[in-house]
């Protein structure tokens, strides 16, 4: 909803394009409100979870020795590291990825579309639902060239 308030069909809006492909462009130039947090949040836990899963099978000796009392335990463990090493990686790329298109050019352009797109899932047991999704389409001019993007 607001999204969807936010950029309303007509409307002209700034558009921020990457110079080394004009093609590809955004609205907004910034990682969701809290995105990052959340993301440092989960790998930090994760990894919480991996140390803590690690030091209680036998103390730190044996957690760090060759020998562990439940060997089992140390593959769970090394999961849960890697899965908060990977998820903390990736918010670090979308981090990069967005103060690099911070640096990005500006035209103007305008709303082509601006509504909800019905998207239909398979949840499982057989079951289908819809789920919406906002969609906004706008065009934009650059060096002469039209194009048109959907990308917020």
């Amino acid at each position: 909803t607001e999204t969807l308030a936010q950029f309303p069909r007509g409307a002209e809006v700034t558009v921020f394009y990457n110079p080394a492909d004009p093609s590809k462009a955004v609205i907004e130039r910034t990682l969701p409100d809290g995105a990052f947090k959340f993301m440092v949040q989960l790998s930090a836990g994760l990894v919480f979870g991996a140390v803590v899963l690690v030091f209680s099978v036998g103390g730190v000796l044996e957690a760090i020795g060759p020998h562990l009392p439940k060997p089992q335990n140390l593959g769970a463990a090394a999961l849960l590291l890697f899965m908060g090493l990977f998820i903390l990686s990736i918010g670090f790329a979308q981090k990069a990825l967005a103060e690099q298109a911070a640096k990005w050019p500006i035209v103007v352009g305008r709303i082509d579309t601006s509504g909800l797109q019905a998207l239909r899932n398979h949840s499982g047991y057989g079951r289908w639902r819809t789920v919406f999704k906002s969609r906004i389409v706008y065009s934009y001019g650059v060096a002469g060239q039209r194009y048109s993007a959907d990308r917020v």
